[in-house]
């Protein structure tokens, strides 16, 4: 269970890390109608998805039973901002509907990626923690 100031701390994360990622699809929007840029993007999203889950785990101060709960607060604040923002403000991801698709599938592929991280990150730790110890 988290703490409340962990949810809190979660949660900013959320609304900084969609700011960040909202901030270079606005700035570069042609990036998510780059095939080779997008293609690359794809490929480095599980390592962005590692370095988020560790993100959330060092700056919420979280254990390993808490960071499966710290990681969905953090992503769903993010995703939340992201819904909001392709629903009622679709400029702020590019001026066209066919960037604005790119970009809304490369956020989801990107949450999909650190979800998968996060859970195998658990696991693994999981493991090792009920490792008998020789």
């Amino acid at each position: 269970m988290l703490k409340a100031w962990q949810v809190v701390v979660t949660a900013a994360l959320g609304v900084a890390m969609w700011g960040f990622v909202t901030h270079g699809l606005r700035a570069h929007p042609e990036r998510a109608l780059d095939v080779d840029l997008a293609l690359r993007g794809t490929l480095i999203a599980p390592l962005a998805g590692l370095f988020s889950v560790w993100l959330c785990r060092f700056v919420g101060r979280l254990k390993p039973e808490q960071m499966l709960a710290g990681v969905s607060v953090t992503g769903a604040v993010a995703m939340m901002l992201d819904g909001w923002a392709i629903r009622w403000a679709p400029q702020i991801y590019g001026a066209s509907d066919r960037s604005l698709m790119f970009a809304g599938g490369g956020l989801l592929w990107s949450y999909g990626a650190a979800f998968a991280a996060a859970v195998a990150w658990a696991l693994i730790e999981g493991r090792a923690s009920r490792a008998p110890l020789s």
